[in-house]
């Protein structure tokens, strides 16, 4: 997120940006809007993509079929049923032939060829030729891939670092799970496996922590393996401002490091907590609670998103809108 992001609306069939006050600052008057990035925005314009800046104004002139926001400075655009790059001033970089596309990380992108997911550079060459059933971006020099639903790593030439596992997960914290003959451990960035494979499911590590499950039931390791919290719980997700969301049953609560139980399960779902607040669901309905389990506004919403910079966008009959961390609107949910 930006640190001056603005914020898209709804509003008459039109779409616009706020602040984070809620102030208008880029005129409602757009038929679609995409987020800010590097200073620009996808805009639709009579069927036409092209991008504006934080002023509203066209930078980049709409002719395309299909836009997404910029990334290290390239933007993919679709021309005639294919897409390729353009750089912030408009000009084709690499030219439109790939079936799907991805953002730009790490100096390299996903594109789709023939079915096939491969690697290009800024340049438009072929990095890593596409041979993959899926790809993710490259992370700390290596990526994600999948054929025929076995995982492994490579790195930028292409070539496996890791594998030999039924799956490897995401690395978080410089651990990943991984799979091995229906039980699961973790590894290194090394491929080593630090934590020996005997639980039947394991999530990622959060906050230094991380669920698995034993017996049917989730509790929570540390990096050496050891349980901190024992299994007890049908259901958990990861840790996020210090607590991690616990079904027990059909109800959700809330626990701390310690594994003590500090917002009794009363939810028939719970979020992670960001920012000091967690969205939270009773029957069909949404809204926010803080760390002492007190509501924050009414269960009214119909979707609620998790605070980021103090604002959470909130949905109501396919309305959206946005709310601060007092639960007040900054934009009320119109069309």
């Amino acid at each position: 997120m930006e640190p001056t992001e603005l914020l898209p609306v709804k509003q008459g069939g039109r779409c616009g940006y706020i602040n984070s006050a809620g102030g208008v600052v880029v005129a409602i008057k757009f038929n679609i809007v995409l987020p800010f990035s590097e200073g620009r925005a996808p805009a639709e314009f009579n069927g036409k993509w092209g991008y504006i800046d934080m002023c509203g104004d066209i930078v980049i002139d709409p002719r395309f079929e299909s836009a997404w926001p910029f990334a290290e400075g390239l933007a993919a655009v679709k021309i005639d049923g294919k897409w390729g790059y353009i750089n912030r001033k408009g000009d084709i970089v690499v030219q439109p032939q790939f079936e799907e596309q991805s953002v730009f990380v790490d100096g390299l992108a996903v594109i789709t060829i023939d079915g096939k997911r491969g690697y290009i550079d800024k340049t438009g060459g072929i990095a890593i030729e596409p041979r993959f059933d899926k790809a993710s971006y490259f992370k700390n020099e290596m990526a994600r891939v999948e054929i025929e639903g076995r995982t492994f790593y490579i790195d930028k030439t292409g070539s496996t670092i890791i594998g030999g596992f039924d799956y490897i997960g995401n690395f978080d914290e410089g651990l990943a799970p991984i799979k091995q003959k229906l039980l699961w451990g973790y590894i290194n960035t090394a491929g080593e496996v630090v934590i020996q494979p005997r639980f039947d499911a394991a999530h990622i590590f959060a906050e230094g922590l991380a669920a698995v499950k034993v017996n049917d039931r989730f509790g929570f390791i540390d990096v050496n393996g050891e349980f901190v919290i024992k299994p007890e719980f049908d259901f958990t997700i990861s840790f996020s401002d210090d607590f991690a969301a616990v079904v027990y049953g059909t109800q959700t609560g809330y626990i701390d490091k310690t594994g003590k139980m500090v917002i009794e399960p009363l939810f028939d779902f719970g979020g992670s907590f960001n920012e000091g607040l967690a969205p939270v669901r009773i029957g069909k309905k949404w809204s926010y609670i803080n760390k002492s389990g007190d509501y924050i506004c009414d269960t009214i919403f119909d979707e609620a998103e998790s605070f980021s910079n103090g604002v959470a966008r909130v949905e109501i009959d396919d309305k959206r809108g946005y709310i601060n961390t007092k639960g007040e609107y900054i934009w009320e949910p119109v069309e």
